[in-house]
């Protein structure tokens, strides 16, 4: 735009942050214009020059020059409407409307409410419709001021930072830059967005700052999230671009009127993958076309009641780097119990990595960083969650396709409500694996799991090998009661094997956190595929 005025407001008024509502669609046809769609919030960020003002589109977050007589002449308000006037919503979820003078709609749709509220019912029309259905009854629980988030179908709410992570590494999300919003963990007026990008989540704090609006950099502030997100999803500022709002559901999450309890003919059973003591594991279909893995439990009473309490500790358990839980199948009881989970293909991964060992293929270091700090993530959520798992080897890890490890096997995982528990049955449980205390005085925490995953690493730095090797169960618990430990194996970097040491201290309360763990080895991860990161061997 000129610097000559033809009339309206002088040129170089300001107006900044005024907000207005488009009257009329309006497409663009010069350089420079901006488009937008009758219902618009248009927020004035500049000069005006004539009737063409410099606005940002807050649905687009677009930014050019737009006709003033284009929007209403009052500047747009959140505030609450008067009963009586009308407003506009978005649709939360469908509404199919058999009764007459009903309006029907599908989630996400934008509605004009022009009437006044009668029991919960009010008269709307949607936006952008026309003819005889366009006009209606509207039931307020199906809708939301369309300031409000609960509107858009990326806000997820208050959703943890792991029950996130979930949901974006479901199979339907795993696509870079699908994204969603949750209410900040860390701060009351403050938001997290929630990234997949390059195979992991990213997750970046939205500030909230009243009248400085919402910024994830402070240089660069927008009036609303919708505004904040519609920019990151044309202009790349961070390391990704936001391209699809995440699905809330997994297909394979869909279940019957007992959320956990899955019929037994919806199960077929496939290749064994394994056996044990307890029964065996098969790859099997679930609902036709859903690939899953069942362990099948042989008719043990003692047993059903420990698979049972497996699966009862696994479904409060949401993690990525956790194998998910789909359901048991425990009825009728005097026929197997099935424990569905999602099947992992490569299968445990000591075996796995010796396989390739033994056939001149080890994994590269980068790798075993990699799966390390996966399984440091895993544990740092437990911890967090006040589980110890209690039989955390190389045996309970499965590897997938990717090359991405769960951890499994949660037969003698607990909740603690202390710092510790107290282990009362004398049943055999694995050795090499366990802290000192834990052999001593039956007393487990998430510090002995921290030696444990001290073992794990030995595991995965000598691509499957045994601890302590050459030594039996008995001598091996021997050696840990007197203190001594494994030694740094061939090929391992030295500060691999410093970290074994610092989750080997004789004294609990001296073992790092899983927090830390996750943290300082998810870092080597980053540097070494950055390139940055070189290691000599001990």
């Amino acid at each position: 735009m000129s610097g000559s005025s033809s009339g309206g407001g002088p040129v170089g008024d300001k107006d900044d942050g005024l907000y207005y509502e488009a009257r009329y669609d309006y497409e663009a046809t010069r350089t420079g214009d901006l488009s937008f769609s009758v219902g618009d919030n248009l927020m004035v960020t500049g000069p005006r020059a004539g009737s063409w003002w410099l606005a940002t589109n807050v649905r687009t977050g677009q930014t050019g020059y737009i006709p003033s007589n284009y929007v209403n002449s009052r500047a747009f308000s959140n505030a609450a409407p008067t009963p009586g006037s009308t407003r506009r919503v978005r649709a939360i979820k469908d509404h199919t409307s058999p009764p007459p003078n009903c309006l029907s709609f599908k989630q996400h749709q934008r509605i004009e409410l022009i009437g006044k509220e009668e029991g919960g019912w009010v008269k709307g029309r949607l936006l952008g419709s026309t003819g005889d259905d366009a006009e209606g009854l509207v039931p307020l629980d199906c809708v939301a001021e369309e300031s409000s988030l609960q509107g858009h179908e990326w806000y997820m709410g208050r959703i943890s930072r792991e029950e996130a992570e979930t949901l974006l590494n479901a199979t339907e999300n795993r696509r870079d830059g699908t994204y969603l919003v949750r209410d900040s963990t860390q701060s009351t007026s403050g938001y997290t967005i929630s990234v997949y990008s390059g195979g992991e989540v990213l997750h970046y704090m939205i500030h909230a700052a009243g009248n400085e609006g919402v910024y994830l950099n402070k240089s660069l502030p927008f009036p609303t999230l919708p505004a904040l997100l519609a920019h990151y999803s044309i202009h790349p500022g961070l390391s990704f671009t936001l391209t699809t709002p995440a699905k809330k559901e997994s297909p394979a999450d869909v279940r019957g009127e007992d959320p956990w309890e899955i019929d037994r003919e919806c199960v077929v059973l496939g290749e064994m993958l394994g056996q044990g003591q307890f029964g065996e594991v098969y790859r099997a279909k679930w609902n036709v076309d859903i690939e899953v893995a069942v362990k099948a439990l042989k008719n043990d009473c003692m047993r059903r009641k420990e698979i049972v309490q497996e699966g009862a500790t696994m479904r409060r358990l949401r993690h990525p780097r956790l194998v998910k839980l789909y359901g048991i199948v425990n009825k009728p009881t005097d026929q197997p119990l099935l424990l569905v989970t999602e099947l992992i293909p490569r299968g445990a991964l000591h075996k796995h990595l010796r396989h390739l060992n033994e056939n001149g293929h080890p994994h590269s270091l980068g790798v075993l960083v990699k799966m390390s700090a996966q399984v440091a993530s895993g544990m740092a959520y437990l911890e967090g969650e006040k589980v110890i798992h209690r039989d955390l080897a190389a045996r309970n890890i499965l590897v997938a396709n990717n090359l991405d490890v769960k951890i499994a096997d949660f037969g003698l995982a607990r909740f603690i409500k202390g710092e510790f528990y107290l282990r009362q049955s004398t049943k055999e449980f694995p050795v090499k694996w366990t802290a000192p205390e834990s052999l001593v005085h039956c007393i487990y925490s998430t510090k002995s799991d921290v030696w444990s995953f001290g073992i794990l690493l030995y595991e995965i730095f000598t691509h499957g090998g045994l601890p302590y090797p050459g030594v039996g169960s008995k001598v091996a618990s021997e050696l840990i009661r007197a203190g001594e430990v494994n030694k740094c194996p061939p090929g391992c970097p030295s500060q691999v094997f410093a970290l074994m040491m610092q989750c080997w201290h004789l004294d609990p309360s001296q073992r790092p956190a899983f927090a830390t763990l996750h943290q300082l080895i998810g870092h080597w991860a980053k540097e070494w595929q950055a390139g940055r990161l070189y290691w000599a061997e001990k």
